[in-house]
């Protein structure tokens, strides 16, 4: 099943699962669509979320590690991703500001949109330390 959009009621449910002021990594797996889906969500959506952090005055959102996937080791056979990108936010609270502001949804999401064929967000709580 191919998933591009949010889903606006796992919002609601995953708040009430993280603590506040709990830091979030949130685990993207992307497939881009093809004929220019990778430059669309690099060069149009990444720049447009970042202006949207600044104007909601967002602060300690980054990117703390990206990659192009590289192999299928445990993966379904129908199953491919094309980068793989892990944010951290400084709680979930920015992530749901972010995802449900009017903001996102006129200027961000839909770059978003022409670029993604699929994905996965998910976000992630630690629990080690180095």
């Amino acid at each position: 099943m191919r998933i591009t959009t949010i889903d606006h009621k796992g919002l609601k449910e995953t708040a009430c699962n993280i603590p506040p002021n709990t830091p979030v990594v949130m685990l993207n797996l992307l497939r881009f669509k093809p004929d220019g889906g990778r430059e669309i969500y690099y060069q149009q959506y990444i720049p447009s979320f970042q202006e949207l952090t600044t104007k909601l005055q967002l602060e300690g959102i980054k990117l703390a590690w990206g990659g192009n996937v590289s192999g299928r080791l445990a993966i379904a056979d129908n199953e491919w991703w094309d980068d793989v990108l892990l944010v951290e936010y400084p709680d979930f609270a920015s992530f749901l500001l972010i995802a449900e502001s009017d903001g996102y949804r006129n200027d961000a999401e839909p770059f978003r949109l022409a670029a993604i064929d699929d994905c996965r967000l998910i976000p992630m709580v630690g629990f080690m330390k180095e």
